[in-house]
């Protein structure tokens, strides 16, 4: 009896054994469906960057809309604005949005990493502001326009950590140079007898400029990219000149801050590596 109770155990066992084993094998189909469900991961780097047929060196070109920056004017009492009134203010001033559009060549360092140098023309906006002083005893408003338009040249650096669904999101950096004009100076009177009124050619002046900016990146074709992002950009300072006015005419004796929010749509294209190489 004690060898029969013996086999009856282990039989027990092996059946308990092979339903477990059953049961494993049923589920790990399950599960393997579930897992491939799943969207992949982000994958570090630029995974869906440039192909070996392709160069790390690229061709830019952006476009986009500059959403301006309160200018900011002060009154600058030069020489040939002399007898100003020491409550000279600035009641309000404005620049109008615009446009830019640009060039520019770059390298990929690393996955990571990559920089360009871009040169850009922001398209010509017009400026306006008011001022007003006291002269003979009464209150006197003057207003001044401009048209402003800018060159900017920048390096630029790039950090990309990942890649998700052919979509790179990127942060940057840029320093360099703005090269800022302001033509077609005129100052008109609007109050008091006392106001100026004249016109003036303008300035032309470099200036250190900045950006900060972030987007993102997809890659339509090998070696294609198509970018939208967002852009802060300081492009320094800019005077209006001298301007041939009578009665002092203090709404020309302005110098006013340029920068922007910009948005822009970008598009690189990648070297070929056989040309690269030549």
């Amino acid at each position: 009896m004690g060898g029969v109770s013996a086999l009856k155990s282990w039989a027990i066992c092996w059946a308990g054994a092979a339903a477990l084993a059953a049961g494993v094998g049923l589920g790990a189909p399950g599960r393997a469906a579930a897992a491939d469900a799943l969207p992949p991961a982000p994958a570090l780097g630029k995974s869906l960057g440039p192909a070996k047929e392709f160069s790390d060196w690229y061709l830019r070109a952006d476009s986009g809309a500059a959403i301006a920056l309160a200018p900011e004017p002060k009154i600058v009492a030069a020489a040939p604005h002399g007898g100003l009134s020491n409550d000279l203010r600035v009641d309000w001033a404005r620049m109008r949005d615009g446009a830019f559009y640009g060039v520019g060549v770059g390298y990929r360092v690393n996955d990571f990493v990559r920089l360009d140098a871009s040169a850009e023309h922001r398209l010509p906006v017009r400026y306006a502001a008011r001022t007003s002083q006291t002269c003979a005893g009464a209150r006197c408003v003057e207003e001044t326009s401009a048209r402003v338009q800018s060159g900017v040249f920048l390096a630029n650096a790039y950090f990309e950590a990942i890649t998700w669904h052919g979509l790179t999101p990127f942060v940057g950096a840029g320093v360099g140079l703005a090269r800022n004009e302001s033509a077609r100076v005129s100052v008109a009177p609007v109050q008091g007898a006392g106001a100026g009124s004249g016109a003036g050619e303008g300035d032309a002046r470099w200036a250190f400029a900045w950006a900060l900016m972030a987007g993102v990146a997809y890659e339509p074709a090998q070696g294609v990219h198509v970018e939208m992002g967002y852009r802060y950009l300081d492009a320094g300072r800019l005077g209006l000149g001298r301007a041939s006015c009578a009665m002092g005419c203090a709404g020309a004796a302005q110098r006013l801050s340029l920068g922007a929010h910009d948005v822009r749509l970008g598009l690189r294209f990648a070297f070929a590596e056989r040309i690269a190489a030549r």
